[in-house]
């Protein structure tokens, strides 16, 4: 199989893609299903554009970078934007590592803050409904090298968990060696079978109540309980994956009859709804019954295959206290392409938040909302001054949107002592840019001109126009150009920030990992001030 640059097939690829850019791939083969199994397994076939009678066919990644594996060939996805010299997955790591760096000045202990204004809810620690689904989603669904629920299940089975009992079965009276006084009152139970035998029988001689009276013989009893070692399956830690799957069923129903999520993940629901309870059907779960406390200190919990991993799932969906993209960032050990757009807007919140806020600063709330067509965190960061949102969702009514339900990527908003916010500064993440490098200086030593999308611009007036309070609105952009349109028209468009008196407009910042931004530290400087001139306005 071979890719190549052009539509003519002439100029071949050797090993690296990078992701936006169109390829063109020639098959080796003609077979349909193998050519839709080989794209299954490496992940493209959303960004493939293929007919089944032509064995050349359009590639274009977007927004994903790391490898592709198909037929026989590994080839290397990487981004343009940042960090060009590095290959697609160190890329990602190098922006997971800094995220990491980002987020250490941002707690979750309440009792560390210093301010009186500063709130703190109790159940900001526990993960809402659809947080909750969102991981189950995440880990039960194969993906991936992720198995999955089933796969897990089924290494359970194999091997399950199970403790050796005393078990009581009705057997012939002489095949009891020890009775017992459960055997004893078992000799006359309403469904005993008797004998006749001669009163002088050896088994009867010395039992005068079992005579029958007036005649020369005796009853004597034929079945009676006697105690043998065997297994159960009912243990506490089958107990437990019981409890997991019901847990799953239960999340579904509730995320299903909200209406919650709608669309692919709405399809998702139901099928881990229906695994489920697929899984409950099972002959092994029936005799196994309700848990009644979690064994955390079981070595078969924690340790043995397949129980460990339900275990950890379990632990890990009611954890409420964790950073955003923790969750992400382990979902993206399972597959090899990885969403780099979805992890420059957690990189870019954590930058924002750890320039503009005091080191300290807490965590006042998070959860997940649906956000086009997917599930991403929402959260909400304070230092006791500033108040940092992620994902804020600005809905029709006072302090809100005007018209359309609206979700910038980062707000900051500056709060009064009493708790009233003053302005609202929104900052959009946008993995987008385009080349504005003249051909004449294209040059492989020089960094090439990137500059924002003129529909991103566009965005950010929709912000500024139907967002009340708003002072500026700005797309935070992997690109090299300082773009600012101030709302006083004598002034015109800024291409660097310095010379700005006020925030009052819209524009774009450059903001590259893994490079110095001059452009990005001076406008969060003058953010930082409060721009008091366009606060009062």
């Amino acid at each position: 199989m071979t890719v190549f640059q052009d539509a003519d097939c002439s100029v071949e690829v050797e090993q690296v893609l990078y992701e936006g850019r169109t390829y063109f791939l020639n098959f080796p083969t003609t077979d349909e299903k193998l050519i839709k199994a080989a794209l299954a397994d490496a992940g493209i076939e959303e960004f493939v554009s293929w007919h089944r009678l032509n064995r050349v066919a359009t590639l274009r990644v977007v927004n994903r970078i790391g490898l592709i594996t198909f037929f026989g060939r590994v080839f290397d996805v990487r981004s343009e934007k940042l960090l060009e010299a590095e290959t697609g997955a160190r890329q990602f790591q190098i922006i997971l590592d800094d995220l990491a760096l980002l987020s250490r000045h941002i707690l979750f202990e309440h009792t560390t803050a210093p301010s009186a204004h500063r709130s703190h809810r109790t159940d900001s620690q526990q993960p809402s409904l659809l947080e909750r689904f969102n991981y189950y989603r995440q880990t039960c669904l194969p993906m991936g090298k992720r198995p999955g629920l089933e796969a897990l299940l089924e290494r359970i089975l194999r091997n399950p968990h199970s403790r050796l009992v005393d078990e009581n079965i009705r057997d012939h009276i002489w095949n009891v060696r020890k009775p017992s006084g459960q055997t004893l009152r078992s000799l006359f139970h309403h469904d005993q079978r008797f004998t006749k035998l001669p009163s002088d029988h050896f088994l009867t001689v010395s039992r005068p109540g079992l005579r029958i009276s007036g005649t020369g013989e005796s009853i004597f009893p034929l079945k009676a309980l006697r105690t043998r070692g065997g297994t159960t399956f009912d243990t506490p830690e089958n107990r437990f994956v019981k409890h997991l799957l019901l847990d799953v069923e239960r999340v579904c129903c509730e995320v299903a009859r909200k209406g919650l999520v709608s669309g692919s993940l709405f399809e998702q629901c139901h099928r881990l709804l229906n695994l489920s309870r697929t899984s409950l059907r099972r002959d092994f779960f029936q005799d196994v019954g309700q848990l009644q406390a979690v064994p955390s200190s079981s070595p078969t919990l924690t340790q043995r295959h397949g129980y460990r991993d339900l275990y950890r799932i379990f632990v890990r969906n009611r954890v409420g206290a964790k950073h955003l993209f923790e969750d992400f960032a382990e979902e993206s050990l399972f597959i090899e392409l990885k969403d780099i757009a979805l992890l420059y807007e957690y990189w870019v919140f954590y930058k924002v938040a750890a320039t503009l806020l005091k080191p300290g600063a807490i965590f006042l709330a998070r959860d997940a909302v649906v956000k086009e067509g997917r599930i991403v965190n929402s959260g909400v960061v304070t230092d006791g001054v500033l108040t940092v949102h992620f994902n804020r969702t600005f809905t029709r009514k006072p302090g809100g949107s005007y018209s359309l339900r609206l979700r910038p990527d980062v707000v900051v908003e500056y709060v009064q002592p009493g708790g009233v916010p003053i302005s609202l500064y929104l900052l959009d993440a946008k993995y987008k840019s385009v080349d504005q490098t003249p051909e004449e200086e294209e040059d492989p030593l020089l960094q090439p001109i990137r500059a924002v999308t003129t529909t991103d611009l566009h965005k950010m007036h929709c912000y500024a126009d139907a967002i009340e309070g708003v002072v500026s609105a700005v797309a935070i952009y992997p690109g090299t150009k300082f773009l600012f349109y101030p709302r006083e028209r004598s002034v015109g468009p800024i291409t660097q920030p310095q010379p700005m008196a006020s925030l009052h407009g819209i524009g774009a910042v450059p903001l590259l990992p893994g490079s110095a931004s001059v452009a990005f530290d001076e406008f969060m400087k003058l953010a930082k001030a409060g721009d008091n001139s366009a606060a009062h306005v």
